[in-house]
C-alpha cells in the first residue's frame, strides 16, 4: 500500500522553487529514517512525471535511484529524453546580479551534461524562474567548467 501522504509531501518538495538533488536526497533520507516502508518505485514515477531532469541528475548520484529507474525502464541512454512534454526547470536568485544591456549572467551548477542541456535548450524546454517567482527567458548558455554553466537570461516582458 502506497502512503498517499508521503507522495503528497514528495510532490510539494518537487514543485518547490528551491528543489535540487541535495534537497531531494535529504527528503528521501528523512523518509527512510521516519518510515518503515518508502515506496521507491512510486517516488521514481512521481519524479519522472514532475521533474524528469531532476530524476536523471539524482540517479547519477544515487545508485538505488538508478537501479529503480532502470527497473522501471525510465533510464534512457546518454540521458536523452524523448518525451515531448519533458522540461527542465532551473530556479535561480537574481538578487545581487545586475543586468548588462538587459541581460543577466548567472553561474549555474548541475550534474547534467552539456549535450543534454543543449538538446533541452534547442527544444526550448528549459524554464528559468527566480525566487521572486518571475518567469525569465534563457537566451543562451555556455559550458564553463565541469558541472558549471553560465546562463544568459532576460526578464520576460509583461504583456498588458
Amino acid at each position: 500500500m502506497i502512503d498517499k501522504h508521503l507522495l503528497e509531501e514528495l510532490e510539494f518538495v518537487l514543485t518547490h522553487p528551491d528543489c535540487n538533488v541535495d534537497r531531494l536526497e535529504n527528503f528521501y533520507n528523512n523518509c527512510l529514517f521516519m518510515n518503515e516502508y518508502v515506496p521507491i518505485y512510486a517516488f521514481v514515477t512521481a519524479i519522472k512525471r514532475i521533474n524528469p531532469s531532476l530524476l536523471i541528475e539524482w540517479s547519477s548520484k544515487n545508485k538505488m535511484i538508478l537501479t529503480a529507474t532502470q527497473d522501471l525502464e525510465l533510464n534512457e541512454k546518454d540521458n536523452d529524453i524523448n518525451a515531448s512534454d519533458s522540461a527542465l526547470q532551473i530556479s535561480i536568485d537574481l538578487a545581487g546580479h545586475l543586468p548588462t544591456k538587459g541581460y543577466y549572467k548567472v553561474i549555474w551548477s548541475s550534474e547534467l551534461g552539456e549535450e543534454f542541456i543543449n538538446k533541452m535548450f534547442k527544444r526550448k524546454a528549459i524554464r528559468v524562474i527566480d525566487r521572486k517567482r518571475r518567469d525569465l527567458e534563457l537566451v543562451g548558455f555556455r559550458f564553463v567548467t565541469d558541472r558549471k554553466y553560465a546562463l544568459y537570461i532576460k526578464v520576460k516582458e509583461e504583456s498588458a
